[in-house]
């Protein structure tokens, strides 16, 4: 006998979770809670945990904290500056990009992110996001963007692609 539970977890969109039962089986309706609750809390949450962990390491300028999720393999879709314009790029492996993200802060007295909507399951979280940074030279700017981060099966981050608005990044050296 198969089994749908529908629920639907704090902050994310309702989903379904299949329950195979053989004849002994004879879970309450509180067990099914309960085995929802503990399927949001331990697949989900651990990804959007984690998924966060990059902007609250942020928030400290801690490069370790933000990049403690991150797989060795990973890549992140970012950007740069070159030739006065800013650009998409992309940095392959944890130490391109863990430097890409180090050179960004290097320049930074202050970055503070709020999180938007949170989406996600146990593979990929969508973070909107919104910021305020001031770099040392006292300019400040705020952006605003979408993160889309892909775990592997170890739950470790393989891909994170940063999407924001490039035109107040224009006059922000890094």
């Amino acid at each position: 006998q198969t089994v749908m539970v529908e629920f639907t977890p704090r902050r994310m969109p309702p989903c379904s979770i299949l329950l195979h039962l053989n004849e002994k089986s004879a879970p309450v309706r509180s067990d099914l809670g309960r085995l929802a609750e503990t399927f949001r809390r331990e697949v989900f949450v651990n990804t959007i945990e984690i998924a966060l962990s990059y902007l609250k390491g942020m928030d400290r300028l801690d490069l370790d904290a933000a990049t403690a999720g991150w797989a060795d393999d990973m890549c992140y879709y970012g950007i740069e500056q070159a030739d006065g314009h800013v650009r998409r790029r992309w940095y392959k492996g944890k130490a391109q990009a863990v430097g890409y993200i180090r050179k960004w802060l290097s320049v930074m007295e202050s970055l503070k992110y709020t999180a938007g909507a949170i989406l996600g399951d146990d593979k990929t979280v969508m973070i909107e996001w919104f910021d305020v940074a001031r770099h040392k030279d006292g300019t400040e700017y705020k952006n605003q963007g979408v993160l889309v981060y892909e775990f592997n099966d170890q739950k470790k981050v393989k891909e994170i692609r940063m999407y924001c608005d490039f035109e107040s990044l224009q006059s922000f050296a890094f």
